[in-house]
Formats: C-alpha cells, sequence, structure tokens
C-alpha cells in the first residue's frame, strides 16, 4: 500500500496561490520584450509562463512535481502588481536579473531536489480525499502513512538546515550576476525601493483594512496609487 501511495505521489503538483493570474504576451508586449532580453543575456531557455500577483513578489520558480526527480521542471516568472507599478525599466531589469541569475549557477537544480523530496511526505494528506470515510483498516494504513511522512519530514528538515547557509551565498551569487549587467548603483536601488515597498504595501493593506473595518469601501487599485505617495 505504501509503494501504491509513493506511485500516487508522482502526480501531485504545488498549487499556485490564488492571487497568481497568468499574463499574456500580446497584452503586455513591453514587459515580455525586457524578458527576453534578459534569459537572451544570460542564455537561458524562456520561461513557461508569466504571473502576476497583487503583492510585492518577484521570483522565478518552478512548480515541480515528484517526477522532476529525473526531468528538469520548467521554470516560471510571477511579478508583484506593486512593483510593476512602481519600479522604472532599470530597477526592473535589475530584479529579473537578480532572479533569473540564481539559474546560471548549478547549486540552484539541487535546490529543486529539496523540495520534490520534502513533497513526497506532505502529498500524503494532499491528495486524500476530504470525504473518505474511515475504516480499521484505512486507520491502520493511514498511520503508516504518517510514520513514513514523519521520517521523510525529518529528513528533509535536515537537508535545508545544511542547506540555509548555501541558499544565502547563492543570493550574494545573484546579486553579483544582476551588478555585472545593470551596475552596482541601479542593483542598490532597486533593491532598496522593493524593501521599502514591501513595507509600505503592508502599512497601507493595513490602513485600508481599518477603513473597511468602519464601512470606507476602498477600491482596489487604490492601494498602488498609495504606494507611489507613501
Amino acid at each position: 500500500i505504501l509503494l501504491w501511495e509513493m506511485a500516487r505521489a508522482l502526480r501531485f503538483k504545488a498549487e499556485l496561490p490564488d492571487d497568481f493570474k497568468p499574463m499574456d504576451r500580446n497584452e503586455f508586449p513591453e514587459l515580455f520584450v525586457l524578458l527576453d532580453e534578459v534569459t537572451d543575456a544570460l542564455h537561458l531557455s524562456p520561461v513557461s509562463r508569466v504571473y502576476v500577483s497583487d503583492g510585492v513578489e518577484a521570483a522565478v520558480f518552478v512548480q515541480p512535481t515528484l517526477r522532476n526527480l529525473y526531468r528538469r521542471p520548467q521554470r516560471n516568472l510571477v511579478l508583484g502588481l506593486a512593483l510593476l507599478t512602481q519600479l522604472n525599466d532599470d530597477e526592473l531589469r535589475a530584479v529579473m536579473y537578480h532572479e533569473f541569475g540564481h539559474y546560471v549557477q548549478d547549486e540552484i537544480n539541487d535546490s529543486s531536489y529539496v523540495y520534490i523530496v520534502g513533497q513526497l511526505s506532505r502529498s500524503f494528506v494532499a491528495i486524500r480525499n476530504p470525504e473518505e470515510r474511515m475504516t480499521i483498516w484505512k486507520l491502520q494504513t493511514r498511520s503508516q502513512q504518517m510514520l513514513f511522512s514523519y521520517f521523510s519530514l525529518w529528513i528533509c528538515e535536515r537537508i535545508n538546515r545544511a542547506y540555509a547557509g548555501l541558499s544565502r551565498q547563492m543570493e550574494y551569487a545573484a546579486d553579483d550576476v544582476a551588478a555585472a549587467h545593470v551596475g552596482k548603483a541601479v542593483l542598490c536601488r532597486a533593491l532598496a525601493h522593493a524593501s521599502a515597498m514591501r513595507y509600505n504595501y503592508d502599512f497601507a493593506r493595513w490602513g485600508i483594512s481599518c477603513l473597511e473595518r468602519y464601512g470606507v469601501g476602498v477600491r482596489k487599485d487604490s492601494l498602488y496609487q498609495a504606494l507611489s505617495i507613501l
């Protein structure tokens, strides 16, 4: 039964957040021109999909399944609407070079394996039918699966702890890639702007939630207008 559940877990796929909306090249041609410039300069293949989110996120990520233990996953890009509305072209280019800079490092391939192994144990619970009726046999089976899951999570925790130092070094290496293509001044300005924007975004959301508690309706685009003032 455990082997059967492991086989089912091969079909498990990490879910995307609800606010990730796909972007089309025809709707945002200037952004995709900038994206092509960055990937061509770094000699990387194009991303599979581009998403926009409501926040201040910027990341090149993979949505792996366990099958990616033997097959390289496709890359996706997500950009927060706050970044798209507040950063200028040079700053946005610097952010993209930093994120794609991770993928010119050999170590980035190892991080996907760490994530995928973690999904193996989590998938035993995630792929369950919530309306499934529990019998004595199923409860016994579930207990065996949970023991295996806790063992897998313990291993993954040890791996992630050891990987933390390497991950920090990879961030510095990605900064070096961005600085080499846009210059140190532009990169520093972009990172400082994005850091301040993240704080202001949380502050503006808090202010809007306070207004809504008093029955004052606020349009969604007002949040990004507030960011430009802050």
